[in-house]
């Protein structure tokens, strides 16, 4: 009898180490590393129209994907649309900055590649991550940008006019880092909040960088009034060579976004032969037993 509940015993003792190995195995293969991302926030320009107040409120909106390297890093690529505006009007510089009456606003396009670093570890599987935890990233990125103003309530591209007398490309590139937390929600989603600064290849988002050039450069009234803008305001034109910008610094920008983070299921046919027999008997979260017991949710979302 003694004998019977020692080998019962220990074939109990086998069978939860055999169940908590399955588990921990299968628990890996089904870690999701595979991420979307979407989200928006606002975006703040930096540049030589900007003497004001340090947040803005143009808005951005981003949508994006990542990979999960390991633990602590992921890799990810984001496109964003975002506003970027300057107006000298805003300026407190009673003197330089606001008798220049200058202003600009411009709809830009990025796509970047960022390196993502988590301070803590991620957990080998996407339902066991820790609850907060705080990230790092930086990468390069490209962005499409066409600076406008406007006059009479219309508004004019700026780019084609080169009011400096210097052409300039729409494309241009950035260097990018910043820092992000993430708050767990659900074992599928998670709430992103981060702030990142953009540092550019350009002193032109803005179309101000260098010196006014001579009127009689410019056939077009409007072209005139785009390059100097204090007549209509009643001041006289700038003569040639005064300052309009400081080339020495290029323009920048920065995103303040809140995000949500998704974790995309894995392939359902690869993971049914993956687990064999096994398929009936898991316990992972949101099977609730077993596959055969999974709700609609479960497996619309492929918990």
């Amino acid at each position: 009898m003694q004998i019977k509940r020692v080998l019962l015993f220990i074939l109990f003792i086998s069978f939860i180490a055999i169940e908590l190995d399955a588990q921990s195995f299968y628990g890996l293969r089904r870690d999701r590393p595979w991420q979307v991302t979407f989200g928006g926030g606002v975006s703040t320009y930096y540049g030589d129209m900007k003497e004001g107040r340090w947040i803005d409120d143009n808005i951005n909106i981003s949508v994006g994907g990542m990979y999960k390297i390991n633990q602590h890093l992921s890799l990810r690529s984001e496109l964003t649309y975002f506003r970027l505006s300057g107006d000298d009007r805003d300026s407190k510089n009673e003197t330089s900055i606001r008798e220049r009456y200058l202003s600009f606003r411009a709809d830009n396009f990025e796509l970047n590649v960022q390196a993502v670093v988590y301070f803590f570890n991620n957990g080998l599987s996407y339902y066991i991550r820790p609850p907060v935890n705080l990230y790092a990233f930086g990468g390069i990125g490209a962005f499409y940008s066409n600076p406008k103003s406007e006059i009479d309530g219309q508004w004019y591209a700026l780019r084609p006019v080169e009011t400096e007398g210097v052409g300039y490309s729409p494309i241009h590139a950035n260097f990018n880092g910043g820092l992000g937390v993430t708050a767990k929600i659900t074992y599928n989603l998670s709430l992103m909040a981060e702030a990142g600064w953009r540092i550019t290849t350009t002193d032109y988002i803005d179309d101000v960088s260098t010196q006014y050039i001579d009127q009689s450069n410019f056939a077009d009234p409007i072209d005139k009034l785009l390059a100097d803008r204090r007549p209509l305001f009643g001041q006289p034109a700038w003569e040639e060579g005064h300052i309009r910008g400081n080339p020495s610094e290029n323009d920048g920008y920065m995103f303040i976004q809140l995000k949500l983070q998704y974790y995309l299921g894995i392939n359902r046919n690869k993971a049914k032969s993956q687990r064999g027999n096994y398929k009936n008997r898991t316990n992972y979260p949101g099977s609730f037993g077993g596959r055969n017991k999974r709700g609609f949710f479960n497996r619309l979302f492929g918990n």
